[in-house]
């Protein structure tokens, strides 16, 4: 009895996106459509946390990566937290 053979398939590699990546393209998406404005504070990490289900880490990285683009600023202490700040023009030209 023969073996079959088995199906060549022309399959390329997928690409799935990081949770941080989604949570950063998210938020985003929201400070640019004005859902939330300039001076509000984001939920906490912790609340981020339980909302999306997802961990610290991926958390804290969508949080840099916004930070990085202009679009979050830290407030140390115990009223701190991740504060919107709406980018300068010439950050939004490089988007």
């Amino acid at each position: 009895m023969r073996e079959p053979r088995r199906v060549c398939l022309n399959i390329g590699r997928i690409h799935s996106p990081r949770p941080c990546d989604v949570l950063a393209g998210q938020i985003r998406d929201a400070i640019l459509r004005g859902e939330i404005p300039e001076g509000q504070f984001l939920p906490s990490e912790t609340e981020l946390i339980l909302q999306t289900g997802i961990t610290r880490g991926a958390v804290r990285v969508a949080l840099r990566l916004l930070a990085a683009e202009g679009l979050l600023r830290t407030r140390l202490g115990r009223f701190g937290g991740k504060i919107v700040t709406l980018p300068r023009n010439e950050l939004l030209a490089s988007t």
